[in-house]
């Protein structure tokens, strides 16, 4: 509707003609379809997950450039953002689907750049833990309501609340970041205080 709305518009000559109004129908139409590009992406993921038909290609990476990737895949919305990055210098080869957990953590970090306020600080920390690899990515945004956090990972589950009503989304991203972690016989969990921010945990055997 947003990108119908503002290419509308564009036909309009007081608009065409205005710089400011113009440019700023051009952004609504790059936010919106930065939007709809990713609810097709998250479509597309679940269908896939769900049929069986994508399955891990496991090998041997580095976990530092899983996380370079990820970041980079958000450089302008991170701007806003106080990042912190932690993996151990001894931190050895993972195996895992790059693709995949790039597409996992990219969603979480969606995630919490939608829960949380410009100035705000996201940590992305790696260990490993008895030959798992356990990345926690934690944010100190709006959080989830406790009774919610068992749905979190529901397809098309949205939380609802006076919190968090502005935030739009299919509810998809993060029940494929769990097909994701449970594809490659992980486990992922949340902790989440409403009000001050959330933690997601992400395990999987690595070595």
């Amino acid at each position: 509707t947003t990108i119908i709305g503002a290419v509308s518009s564009l036909n309009d000559e007081n608009i065409s003609g205005n710089k400011i109004l113009l440019d700023k129908l051009l952004e609504e139409i790059n936010i919106a379809a930065d939007r709809l590009h990713r609810l097709v992406e998250n479509l597309l993921d679940m269908t896939r997950l769900e049929s069986g038909n994508l399955k891990p290609k496991l090998d041997l990476y580095p976990v530092a450039d899983l996380i370079n990737a990820v970041l980079k895949r958000f450089d302008k919305e991170l701007k806003e953002r106080l990042i912190k990055v932690a993996i151990p210098e001894d931190m050895p080869l993972v195996k895992y689907d790059f693709g995949l957990m790039e597409q996992a953590l990219a969603n979480i970090i969606h995630n919490s750049l939608e829960y949380s306020h410009d100035q705000s600080e996201i940590t992305i920390e790696v260990k490993l833990i008895q030959d798992n690899c356990v990345i926690n990515i934690s944010d100190n945004g709006k959080g989830f309501p406790v009774e919610m956090l068992e749905k979190i990972f529901d397809k098309f589950y949205r939380v609802q609340n006076g919190l968090v009503h502005e935030t739009k989304g299919a509810g998809l991203g993060l029940s494929i970041v769990k097909s994701i972690v449970d594809a490659h016989k992980g486990e992922i969990n949340v902790q989440s205080t409403e009000g001050e921010g959330s933690c997601f945990e992400l395990k999987f055997k690595g070595i």
